[in-house]
This record gives structure tokens, C-alpha cells and sequence, in this order.
């Protein structure tokens, strides 16, 4: 049975009390004479859920063996009516393949291939004039048809699951999955007129995982493991990407209330969580109120501990005007960095105390921590009071642009920016924008 993550035999890789009786399938099923014998297989794109040797519905026997060569597909999941209705109206078409499996045919043969074939079918499309597709041209032709083919892996058996703009910063996520149970050397082969100078190996959140690959000629190679998937984020060398700063300073304008108060503040840099790699958090603790030094000063911001937090008075705006500055904290690191993302937390207790919330803030940079240079302004925001959750987070990497679905409102200010609105992990957001920079919104 092809299931995710790995091909299984139902007789001996299901462990005693799990379910026997009714499986879910991600590829095909073999039934075989031998290991290596030949056989029958059966796959399907419409239908997940099979038994073997007889029904599995509403069936739980936690030492089943299938000992007869019958399998079984469950057409319409009806053991749980309360999801499925059993009076849903129309024609329902579901359809699977039945095919030979020969005699020595392996994994990737016998189940891999023939199965996927199914679900991903070849599939083309036309264009008359000139090619802007993301897949350059191969070569130079003397008429406007020009033509280029994808991405290309050395064996088969593995599959290309993503091959898209890197979600988390800068780059091209490529990612494989062996299929075949096969560990070995795999060679990758890009599009032509790609131009990527290196890979950085990436695990499946993002995060950096070994040294970078160096690309050659369009291809470069690497290790799979059987059953395993693999990530790399492609870059071209060109991109400049965030400026590394040493020092780097979030900054509150603006509070509902009477002091503020975060749980964490998290610096990325692409994927990488790089805020407890600091080498010191400097504060003004000449102004910080003592009661609360130990136990809520800036250090409990950047802990890794969404039960601790940043309380600070200091933001009242009494005491704004006293002190003549904003309150802030400093994360100072040992060399520059680049931060190509941040984030803050929502505290432990916001939900009663709604007005502790930062409105306005900003995070900033700096070479020598004196001289800052604006990397994100946030002029007024209304964050979210869910406890302990993430309330806003911004790339830093890529130009800032208005989203699709942001709100725009028809008042504007004299030199003609508008007033849009728009939602960050439940934080409603305001700010004005050139009047051009909201056609696409409009």
C-alpha cells in the first residue's frame, strides 16, 4: 500500500491495535506474487480510502492480516454521515486505474509512476507571440515561437513538490520527495536560462540546513535518503536583499494606555530565527521603573517565552514627555546581520488590558548604535487581544506594497496620499500611500 511518507506491507509494518481495517492510500496497491513477483495493481485519484481482504467500514480488529487477494474502495466515506449526508443531490463520478505489474518490477515501477501519472497527468498550454513564461526560452529561433521545458530530476521515482517563490524572503524554494524507497545521488537540472549561482539547503520550515551548493551548468547534485524530502532556496546572486546591521532597535510612539507591553519580539533572518543569537538587549534602566526591573524588563521580550513579558510605564505619555523620548530596547549582535523579517507577540494578559498594546512603533538599524535608519514604521494599527499570539509580522526584504484586499478609504491629504487599511495576522493596520500606489487596491 503507497501511503505518505512510505510504501507499507499491511501484514507486518501496522502496528497491533492501529487500524487495520480501513487505510488511507496516497499512491497505488499491489497484489503480488512475492516481493519481487508478478502481479495487479490498483490506484486512483478519487478515492482515498481502501480495505483489504473485505470491507473495512465500521470494522476494528486491532491483529487483522489480510490473507485473500481482494481489496476493496469505500465510494462514498458515508461511515461518518454527520460530514457526509447521505441526501447529497447530483451525479458523483469517481474512477480507478487497474493495471499489470511484472515480474521484477521495483517500487518506483510498480507503484510510484503508474500511480502519480493519475493524479498529475500531462497537461500543456499554447501562446501565439512572444514567450514571458517564467520558463525561458531554450535557444534562439528566427520566428516568435519559442519554446523551454521545466525543471528535471536524474531519476525517477522522486518528485518535485514545490518550485515557486520563496514564501519566507528572497528566492526560489525548490523541494523533492523520494518516492521510491531508492537513497542515493540525485542531480538536479534547471530550466534553461535560470541563472542561480548557489543553493542553501533548507529543512521544511525554512530554516537553514548545511552549507550552501554551489550550481554548475544549470545543475547540481546532492543526497537523498529513501522516502525523504529535500528543500533549497535558489538564489541568483543578484538580489541585495536586507542591509546587516549590528544593532537593532524596536521603538514605541504611540500606546492606548498607560505603559506597554509585548510578550516576544523575534528577529528572521530568511528563514532563521536569529534573536537569542544577540549578544547583549540594552535598555535605559536608569528610567525603568524598579519594581519592575526583575521581572518584566526588555530581556523578557526576546526569552523565547510567550508566558513572559515586556511591561513598561514608561510609555505613559507623562512620562513620554519626561523623559523626552520613546521607550524602547537595543539587540546588539557581535557582527552585522541581515533581518529580513520581524515579529512581535501579543502578552500574556492583553485581553484585560486592551490599551497596553503598542499603536505605533518602529523597528530600526544601525551600524554603530547611535545614528538609526527606519526599516519598518508603523503609524497606527489596532492589534488583536488574543493572549499569547502573534500580532503582526513584516518582511523586510521586498518592497512594501498595499495588498489586494486593502481597504481604501475616500479621504485624502493635501499632497494627494490616500488612507488604506489592511489586516496582518489580525492586526488592522492604517496607513497613507502615494495615490499611485493604490490603482491596483482601487
Amino acid at each position: 500500500m503507497g501511503r505518505i511518507g512510505g510504501t507499507i506491507d499491511p501484514a507486518k509494518d501496522i502496528i497491533f491495535f492501529a487500524n487495520r481495517n480501513l487505510m488511507c492510500v496516497d499512491r497505488a496497491i499491489t497484489v503480488r506474487t512475492g516481493v519481487r513477483g508478478a502481479g495487479v495493481a490498483v490506484a486512483s485519484a478519487d478515492l482515498p480510502l481502501w480495505s483489504l481482504g473485505k470491507p473495512g467500514l465500521w470494522r476494528y480488529e486491532p491483529d487483522y492480516v489480510p490473507t485473500e487477494p481482494k481489496v476493496f474502495a469505500n465510494l462514498y466515506n458515508n461511515q461518518w454521515n454527520t460530514n457526509f449526508p447521505f441526501w447529497i443531490p447530483g451525479t458523483w463520478t469517481a474512477s480507478l486505474r487497474v493495471y499489470p505489474v511484472a515480474e521484477g518490477a521495483d517500487e518506483e515501477q510498480a507503484v510510484f509512476t503508474p500511480a502519480w501519472e493519475i493524479r498529475q497527468p500531462c497537461v500543456a498550454a499554447f501562446a501565439d507571440g512572444r514567450a514571458v513564461s517564467p520558463l525561458p526560452a531554450a535557444a534562439k529561433t528566427t520566428s516568435v515561437q519559442q519554446q523551454g521545458g521545466g525543471i528535471a530530476v536524474s531519476r525517477t521515482g522522486v518528485r518535485v513538490t514545490a518550485f515557486c517563490p520563496n514564501p519566507d524572503g528572497r528566492g526560489i524554494v525548490l523541494r523533492v520527495w523520494e518516492q521510491a524507497g531508492v537513497s542515493g545521488a540525485l542531480t538536479v537540472t534547471l530550466p534553461k536560462g535560470m541563472k542561480f549561482d548557489k543553493v542553501q539547503p533548507v529543512n521544511l520550515r525554512g530554516e537553514i540546513a548545511g552549507e550552501p551548493i554551489a550550481v554548475k551548468d544549470g545543475k547540481f547534485s546532492f543526497d537523498l535518503g529513501a522516502w525523504a524530502p529535500k528543500s533549497f532556496v535558489l538564489y541568483d546572486g543578484s538580489e541585495k536583499g536586507a542591509v546587516a546591521y549590528r544593532f537593532y532597535r524596536f521603538v514605541v510612539d504611540l500606546t492606548a494606555g498607560d505603559a506597554v507591553q509585548i510578550s516576544e519580539l523575534k528577529l528572521f533572518s530568511e528563514a532563521q530565527d536569529i534573536t537569542r543569537t544577540c549578544a547583549a538587549v540594552r535598555y535605559e534602566e536608569g528610567t525603568f521603573n524598579p519594581q519592575f526591573k526583575k521581572g518584566f524588563n526588555p530581556l523578557m521580550a526576546v526569552d523565547g517565552d510567550l508566558a513572559t513579558k515586556w511591561y513598561d510605564d514608561r510609555a505613559a505619555a507623562d512620562k513620554r514627555t519626561a523623559l523626552g523620548k520613546d521607550v524602547w530596547f537595543v539587540l546588539e549582535y557581535a557582527k552585522p546581520v541581515a533581518v529580513t523579517r520581524y515579529e512581535w507577540y501579543i502578552a500574556d494578559d492583553t485581553s484585560r488590558h486592551t490599551g497596553r498594546n503598542p499603536l505605533a512603533w518602529r523597528l530600526q538599524g544601525s551600524s554603530d548604535g547611535k545614528s538609526w535608519t527606519d526599516l519598518d514604521v508603523v503609524a497606527c494599527a489596532m492589534p488583536h487581544t488574543l493572549d499569547k499570539t502573534l500580532a503582526y509580522s513584516r518582511r523586510l526584504d521586498v518592497p512594501r506594497e498595499p495588498p489586494d484586499d486593502a481597504i481604501v478609504y475616500p479621504m485624502a491629504t493635501g499632497d494627494g496620499r490616500r488612507l488604506i487599511s489592511y489586516d496582518v495576522n489580525g492586526t488592522k493596520v492604517y496607513e497613507l500611500v502615494p495615490a499611485d500606489a493604490i490603482e491596483e487596491v482601487r
